[in-house]
Order: structure tokens, then C-alpha cells, then sequence
């Protein structure tokens, strides 16, 4: 998929003007995000957000997602989609709030209580409506048949549906080269084994400025794009790999409340460490794949050796 467009500011003024018979105010570019370019809006005094992406994947997920939508988990409505300018567009419920990337020490503190909760409203929602493991679609059906299968497919270099194809020739012929990512493969693919076969919802990018909270609740969970259905230990990992990133979580040790909170909650801690482990592995190698599609080898070269460190650390396992 390609990345985010670009439509022009007055484009998207004159659009929201026809489709809302002129009452459209305060129109402004946000920021953040790979894929879709975003504006609020306010319409009959009350705020929206309107996105454009090249790909109406995000926008059907997310649809799905709402109808998931609890107190603890709250999604944000969908209202409308549809196509201009040959780009998809979504229109949604604005979400009042502060990115969680950008919270104070003090704040992540005061929200720990609301994280917990969202966790555990992932790790508990009711998937029998759907089926699979891995990313699913609009109709809620997993392209995989298993997890392990789903972990395993990240190696997959030929698929042209994927953004990420031809990765591993773009790596073999880069700066950084494919040494540390031929390292640390069969270090991960024997942990996977060690992976239930779980069928639980996973976020899988609450970073990144997906997760808003407001008064020391969660007041928005944006963009599923990314999500998949497996073992929620994954987003657990997700908040831990990133976590040298956020100078703020290290402060409060928020991985690891999150890790014992886990442990403490879940019906399922057999091999919670090799998973743990092997989902980090997960995240820091497909970084790597991502950041050689896009042929960052800035990007690719700090990936890489961060994972490393973790299996490093990770040695008395």
C-alpha cells in the first residue's frame, strides 16, 4: 500500500463545504500517522475527524472495530466513507484527548489504572463472531490459519499486495546488510513454538499516536489498521520494546507494570517469558523490514542492533 496522500487543504475545505451544505469550521491538519492524512472538522458545533488514505482497508477495519467499541475500549464511531480525488475517505466521532506518547511521568502514572483495563478489554473481547489468526479484514476472517503461522509469514519477501515487497534484495544490498537479520530469524523461529495457539485481540500499534486519553482515561483507540487476532501478550510486548523510545514510561518501569499485570490477570502464563521474547523479536524484525522497504538504513541499522541488546539481555532466559 502506498504511503499517506497529500490532499491539499482547500480540496478537503471545499469537499466537507458540499457534503455538509457549507457548514464546515475550524478545519485543521493533524499530525501523525503512516498511511492517512487527517483533519478535524467542526459541524453543527461538534468536532469530527475526517481522514484520507489510499487503501479502504484501514477505514473497513476500523468500522469493525467500533462495533467492539466498550468503556474501557472506546473506539470512535464511523459515520461515513466513501472515495474523491480517487483517495478512500472516512469520517469519524472526534476523540477529545493527549496522545499517550506525549504523557508526563506523573500522567502515565495517573492513567495506569485506564491501560490496564484497555488491556484487559482486548484480551477479553468476544471473537466468536469471527474467525482466524493474524491481521483480519472487514468481515473480521484472519488471513492465517494459526498464530505460529501468522509469526512465521513475516519472512515473506514476494507478496506485491504487500508495501513491504523486495525487502530482503533492498536489505541484501544495503549498507546495513541481512547478517543481524539472518542472526536473530532462527533465534525467534524456535521460540515460536513455544506460542499458544490463542485467539485474542491485538492492537498491535497502540503507539504512535493511536491511544488518546483525557482526565486519566482512555479516551480513543484510532487505527486499526495494524490489528490481529493471537496472543495479546503481543501489545504488552509492543509497549516493551518501545519503551527506550519514551523516556517517560522507563521513568515508571511501564512495561513492566504491564508484564506482571499480564501475569497476574491472564488464564494462560506458560512460556510467558520465551513469548515475550519472541514477540520483541517479532517487532524488531518486521522494523527492520519495514524500514528496508522504505530503505531507511538509519532507521534499519538502530533496529537492528536494539534487538540484538534484547536477546542479549535476555540470555539468562
Amino acid at each position: 500500500m502506498a504511503q499517506k496522500p497529500n490532499i491539499p487543504t482547500e480540496d478537503t475545505l471545499q469537499f466537507l463545504q458540499e457534503k455538509f451544505n457549507q457548514d464546515v469550521t475550524e478545519l485543521t491538519l493533524l499530525s501523525g500517522g503512516d498511511w492517512s492524512q487527517a483533519y478535524s472538522f467542526v459541524h453543527q458545533g461538534k468536532k469530527y475527524v475526517l481522514r484520507w488514505c489510499h487503501s479502504s482497508e484501514t477505514f473497513e477495519k476500523d468500522a469493525l472495530a467500533s462495533r467492539l467499541s466498550s468503556e474501557a475500549m472506546p473506539v470512535p464511531k464511523l459515520l461515513d466513507t466513501g472515495k474523491q480525488f480517487d483517495t478512500y475517505f472516512a469520517i469519524t466521532e472526534f476523540a477529545q484527548g493527549k496522545f499517550i506518547d506525549r504523557l508526563s511521568a506523573s500522567e502515565v502514572t495517573d492513567t495506569l489504572p485506564a491501560l490496564l483495563k484497555l488491556f484487559d478489554a482486548l484480551r477479553t473481547t468476544d471473537l466468536s463472531s469471527t474467525s482466524g489468526y493474524g491481521g483480519w479484514d472487514k468481515n473480521g476472517i484472519g488471513s492465517r490459519k494459526s498464530w505460529k503461522d501468522h509469526l512465521l509469514g513475516m519472512r515473506v519477501d514476494d507478496d506485491p499486495n504487500r508495501f513491504t515487497s523486495g525487502w530482503y534484495t533492498k536489505l541484501a544490498q544495503s549498507p546495513v546488510g541481512t547478517a543481524i537479520f539472518d542472526q536473530l530469524y532462527p533465534q525467534f523461529e524456535a521460540l515460536v513454538e513455544k506460542c499458544p495457539e490463542t485467539r485474542q485481540l491485538i492492537h498491535s500499534d497502540l503507539l504512535n499516536y493511536n491511544l488518546l486519553v483525557s482526565d486519566n482515561q482512555i479516551s480513543g483507540v484510532i487505527d486499526w489498521q495494524c490489528s490481529m487476532y493471537g496472543d495479546a501478550l503481543y501489545d504488552v510486548a509492543w509497549f516493551m520494546f518501545y519503551e527506550p523510545w519514551y523516556p517517560e514510561f522507563a521513568a515508571v518501569q511501564l512495561g513492566q507494570k504491564l508484564m506482571a499485570h499480564f501475569e497476574a490477570s491472564s488464564t494462560n502464563n506458560a512460556h510467558v517469558k520465551e513469548r515475550l521474547l519472541c514477540y520483541q523479536l517479532h517487532i524488531g524484525m518486521d522494523s527492520i523490514i519495514y524500514n528496508s522497504a522504505k530503505q531507511n538504513w538509519k532507521n534499519t541499522q538502530d533496529v537492528a542492533d536494539y534487538t540484538v541488546k534484547i536477546v542479549r539481555r535476555s540470555d539468562n532466559l
